[in-house]
C-alpha cells in the first residue's frame, strides 16, 4: 500500500519537471524537454498529464487549429 504523504511529495516534483521541460522546449531544446517529461511521468504520471493539459489550455490557439 502506498503512503499518501509519499504521493503528495511526488506531485510538486513532477510539476516542476514538466514546467522545466516546457521552458526547455520553448528554448528549442527538445531532447532535454523529452527527457524531463519522461522523468516526470515516472514520478507522477497523473500530475504530468494535468500540467500539460493546463499548459495547453493556457496557450492561445492559432487560426485553423482545433
Amino acid at each position: 500500500m502506498s503512503d499518501p504523504a509519499d504521493s503528495a511529495d511526488r506531485r510538486p516534483n513532477a510539476r516542476a519537471l514538466v514546467e522545466k521541460a516546457l521552458r526547455a522546449e520553448r528554448d528549442g531544446d527538445q531532447d532535454e524537454a523529452d527527457r524531463l517529461i519522461a522523468e516526470a511521468e515516472r514520478i507522477d504520471p497523473d500530475e504530468t498529464v494535468a500540467v500539460l493539459q493546463e499548459h495547453r489550455s493556457d496557450r492561445p490557439q492559432s487560426p485553423g487549429t482545433a
